[in-house]
């Protein structure tokens, strides 16, 4: 099982969170040794728990105050999660599950009891939750559909991207559009609920993820090594290619982190520059995922193989 190997400054936040008070090295960056390989992981809303689906698609439970207790929550005996998305409730999250015969499942599961609700069958892979667990998901009905499913409701929009394969695909933050991204680089927008189509632009080729800034008014499009900005109600191209390689983006929307033999580099977009470093004593740590709690005051990063690091997120200047 996992421990508690080295707890640091960044610790302060959660003692203050859940009253752990163990902690007492003056490192400013935690190692959380967790010992688990893992497929996806995120946050709770609150930042005292990390829900895993680990390589065997299981979903872990662990509290960050005390990562040598995994708890593991039984979704169904036949489903095999792939996908996690946190709720604004701390105790609940969503779970995409494959089922077997191309079919998925999405789970409500409560953290606090250690259960799962059935919310909805459908085919396909469910590409991307809204944050809200009661208004939609996105399934992946063929390789160029989009499905958007009401969870509650169980009505259904469908969207066609031109192209063979949708690589991504998103809500905005305040649900009014969904953005994908295929497998040319041709970036479509849509108007939601109603279905109509709001713009298309054509990124480079490269392109295979974006992410939404800050408040969804602008969209950063990553085609490594080069990224561009785009005005989500226009189309309009706001920043041509700069050279970035954002691993994660700041909630504010301001800053990107890269990562360099193992060191967190924060940089600003406009114009490109570096404000802050974080290094990693081991040279060439390279993490699967990166993420930011909701507030940006700590940074995480986690291996493949499970091993999660916490850093308190420097102070970031323009």
């Amino acid at each position: 099982m996992g421990k508690l190997c080295r707890v640091g400054l960044a610790v302060a936040y959660f003692v203050a969170m859940t009253g752990v008070t163990s902690a007492t090295t003056t490192d400013d960056r935690a190692e959380l040794d967790q010992r688990q390989a893992i497929d996806q992981i995120a946050l709770t809303a609150d930042a005292k728990r990390l829900v895993i689906v680990d390589g065997r698609e299981d979903v872990i439970v662990r509290h960050i105050a005390d990562l040598s207790k995994p708890v593991a929550i039984a979704v169904h005996e036949r489903a095999r999660a792939y996908l996690v998305q946190p709720t604004p409730s701390p105790s609940r999250v969503l779970i995409a599950a494959n089922m077997g015969g191309g079919q998925s499942s999405i789970f409500l599961l409560d953290l606090d009891r250690g259960s799962s609700d059935h919310k909805l069958a459908l085919p396909g892979t469910v590409k991307a939750f809204f944050k809200d667990e009661s208004v939609a998901a996105i399934a992946r009905d063929a390789p160029n559909v989009l499905v958007c499913y009401e969870i509650a409701t169980a009505r259904m929009i469908s969207l066609q991207s031109p192209g063979k394969k949708i690589l991504q695909a998103g809500f905005s933050p305040d649900a009014s559009s969904v953005v994908t991204v295929n497998n040319v680089g041709l970036i479509t927008a849509w108007d939601y609920p109603s279905g109509k189509q709001r713009w298309q632009a054509q990124g480079d080729a490269r392109t295979n993820r974006f992410f939404f800034l800050g408040d969804g008014k602008t969209l950063l499009t990553a085609a490594a090594p080069l990224i561009s900005i785009w005005d989500t109600r226009s189309g309009q191209k706001l920043l041509k290619e700069e050279f970035l390689v954002p691993r994660t983006i700041h909630p504010s929307g301001k800053y990107v982190v890269e990562i360099e033999e193992g060191s967190l580099i924060f940089k600003t977009m406009r114009p490109v520059k570096e404000v802050a470093r974080v290094p990693h004593p081991q040279k060439g740590w390279s993490p699967r995922f990166v993420f930011f709690s909701a507030d940006g005051q700590f940074t995480f990063g986690a291996t493949a193989a499970g091993d999660i690091h916490v850093w308190k997120t420097p102070k970031l200047r323009e």
